[in-house]
């Protein structure tokens, strides 16, 4: 009797919890986005019904069997980002903006189909200076051919530093050091992979160009009138020498270097002309990068000057001689500067006869006075503006200014040891500062040295502690890092010995928390590598919204 009770309550209540049971599976499935029922129907701008715009997925190269799901970690996933309203294809900037405020940082990518995403809503991928209100670091893939290896092998690196011998100027003493060399580098958008016996390149977006033998062509850190970044190699050719007796002329075999642009075709020759083309200095830069930002020409001529020696034979030697034009035929100055550098904020560098530099003005004049005589510790000196000593990337800042400061390099020698003293030139001082645009020097604060200065952003160095100063004069990182990288295109890497790294914006925004990566290059024409022991390699992509 009890047990024919037990049964017949069960059966009462057995409906009521399956019922309940499956309402909540159904709600599970709603909420999760498996189940679409027709009257949960809504707009597309209902956060809660629609697809999430960033979601977890599996690791990319699953994309490629198939779209099968692998059950990793997704490469590249470094937050978890909060719904957003928007449906998928149609991000705009003010909710990137919407985006950091709500979650505290950033806008990062976590998924692979976010660049293509972001393209269709009207994204680039930029070589303009990042700023986080207009522009986001997107995750592009783990391309197949990317390796899983940090390294393949060691070699040279060579790095500078200055000495003075004597009483003489400073003079650049190359040091070379056996570094890991990465097996994924960036050359002007350009992805490199070399495994020290081939490189292959390919572009931004992962579209194989060509492949060489390394060592073949050298990177020339330039790029030609159209903006292509150049690759050198040295070559020879037969130059023929006129006889100075009258007799036949003779042929001679001389070192030549040749510039070529690489495209899906190969390598093709150039049309470049270093003296012409070149931008001063030699390393990583955007197309943009010392272009003039006015109507002004910068014009060359070459100059042919002709020695006779003391055996009465004659020895020529060509030069080049600059000048500046409002446009074709109207002339700004007439062909006096020994080497001229494009305008920038309505300055223009230029050199003397004499090697001194100084900057004139859109009128074609001398915009400040770069040299002056005084007494110094009871000894009557002068000083003036040069060139820097290197034209490579340790010296980046010089020529250009950049909101409202360049890099610049002052010498003071001893005026009455020049004259009267000794034969040599005595210097007294030769440093690099920063320099406003009426000349004046920027306070730098005291005992840290300059190692660079660019997107108004200077990196200094004390004591082997490297931090950021902005063109304010705030710090908007403190110099505490063992490694930091100068800014490019508004990002820079810095880190610490123990092999991490991270990104900051010049606002002092971590971009890429510390830890995440082992390894990350400095942005490259809007594409960063970076390596993880965990992910390997991945490639970034800096896109921006132009109107």
């Amino acid at each position: 009797m009890k047990l024919r009770m037990i049964f017949a309550r069960a059966a009462r209540r057995l409906p009521p919890m399956l019922l309940l049971a499956a309402a909540t599976l159904l709600l599970f499935g709603v909420v999760e986005g498996r189940i679409r029922l027709p009257f949960t129907q809504r707009a597309a701008g209902d956060s809660f019904f629609s697809a999430p715009l960033y979601s977890p997925v599996s690791d990319p190269r699953s994309a490629q069997n198939g779209g099968e799901e692998t059950g990793e970690t997704p490469r590249g996933t470094h937050v978890s980002l909060p719904r957003v309203s928007a449906p998928q294809n149609a991000l705009k900037e003010s909710d990137l903006a919407r985006i950091g405020r709500e979650s505290g940082f950033v806008p990062f990518s976590v998924s692979p189909g976010t660049v293509p995403v972001l393209r269709a809503a009207g994204f680039s991928l930029s070589t303009e200076p990042y700023t986080a209100d207009s522009a986001v670091l997107a995750f592009a893939g783990g391309f197949d051919f990317l390796p899983r290896l940090r390294a393949y092998y060691d070699a040279s690196v060579a790095h500078v530093r200055y000495e003075q011998h004597g009483e003489g100027a400073p003079e650049p003493v190359y040091e070379s050091s056996i570094e890991e060399v990465p097996a994924v580098q960036l050359y002007m958008g350009l992805m490199l992979v070399d495994d020290s016996i081939d490189t292959a390149v390919y572009s931004s977006d992962g579209l194989f160009l060509t492949r060489f033998k390394s060592g073949e062509y050298t990177r020339a850190y330039t790029r030609d009138r159209d903006g292509n970044p150049l690759f050198s190699r040295r070559e020879t050719e037969e130059v023929e020498i006129p006889s100075e007796d009258g007799e036949e002329s003779r042929m001679e075999t001389r070192p030549v270097t040749r510039y070529y642009a690489v495209s899906a075709a190969g390598f093709t020759p150039a049309e470049y002309d270093d003296a012409v083309d070149g931008r001063g200095l030699y390393f990583d830069y955007a197309p943009s990068y010392g272009l003039s930002d006015n109507r002004f020409l910068r014009l060359a001529s070459r100059l042919t000057t002709v020695t006779q020696q003391e055996d009465g034979t004659e020895t020529s030697e060509e030069s080049m001689i600059w000048a500046y034009a409002y446009s074709a035929g109207w002339a700004l100055t007439n062909y006096r500067f020994s080497d001229a550098r494009d305008f920038s904020e309505g300055l223009a560098a230029v050199t003397d006869e004499e090697g001194r530099l100084y900057y004139i003005n859109q009128n074609g004049y001398q915009a400040f006075y770069t040299e002056s005589s005084y007494y110094y510790y009871e000894r009557y000196v002068t000083d003036y503006l040069l060139p820097p000593l290197t034209s490579g990337p340790e010296s980046i800042g010089f020529y250009y200014y950049d909101h409202g400061l360049v890099r610049a390099r002052r010498q003071v020698v001893d005026y009455w040891a020049l004259y009267y003293t000794t034969p040599f030139l005595r210097v007294a001082r030769d440093y690099d500062f920063l320099m406003d645009t009426a000349g004046q020097e920027f306070p730098l604060p005291r005992g840290y040295r300059l190692v660079a200065y660019s997107d108004g952003v200077a990196l200094l160095e004390k004591d082997g502690r490297y931090g950021y100063l902005d063109h304010t004069g705030a710090w908007i990182a403190q110099p505490i890092y063992d490694y930091a990288q100068p800014f490019s295109e508004g990002l820079a890497v810095a880190g610490f010995k123990s092999g991490t790294r991270l990104m900051l914006d010049t606002e002092g925004n971590i971009v890429i928390p510390l830890g995440q990566y082992e390894y990350i290059s400095s942005v490259s024409s809007g594409v960063v590598a970076a390596y993880s022991r965990n992910g390997g390699w991945e490639i970034l992509h800096k896109l921006a919204k132009f109107s």
